[in-house]
């Protein structure tokens, strides 16, 4: 009966573990943070492919869908939305007067840090953030 019980044990504890394990390449392997809480955030680019980013540039993720980016302080004008695509693997951005949608993939996403790869031709661009603080 007690091997029977510590096997049930071991089983549900497997279950959550490689249930709640990140999907990300680089992590985290676990957080307690929803995905979208981890989003939803003000991020500073601080990398753009491998160089450091000069300008101050904020992309801003609202809970309720809006998505801005601020170039030195002045918000861009054109409207755009986010949402989660590819179970929340990727993170896509609608632009509504351009009528585009850039996705970009989630490589890391903790709460103090978020590392996406925009595909541009056959390659990609990294684009690394720290959170605002």
């Amino acid at each position: 009966m007690l091997k029977k019980i510590l096997f049930a044990i071991l089983v549900i504890t497997t279950v959550f573990f490689y249930s709640s394990c990140s999907k990300y390449e680089e992590g985290p392997f676990f957080s307690f943070a929803t995905k979208k809480g981890r989003v939803t955030n003000s991020w500073k680019q601080t990398e753009f492919n491998g160089s450091p980013t000069i300008d101050d540039v904020v992309w801003i993720f609202e809970s309720n869908g809006n998505f801005k980016v601020e170039y030195n302080g002045t918000p861009n004008v054109n409207p755009a939305k986010w949402s989660f695509e590819d179970s929340k693997a990727v993170i896509s951005v609608y632009y509504e007067q351009d009528d585009v949608t850039i996705e970009y993939v989630i490589v890391r996403l903790t709460s103090n840090e978020m590392w996406l790869d925009q595909k541009v031709g056959s390659n990609f661009v990294r684009i690394k953030f720290e959170k605002k603080k």
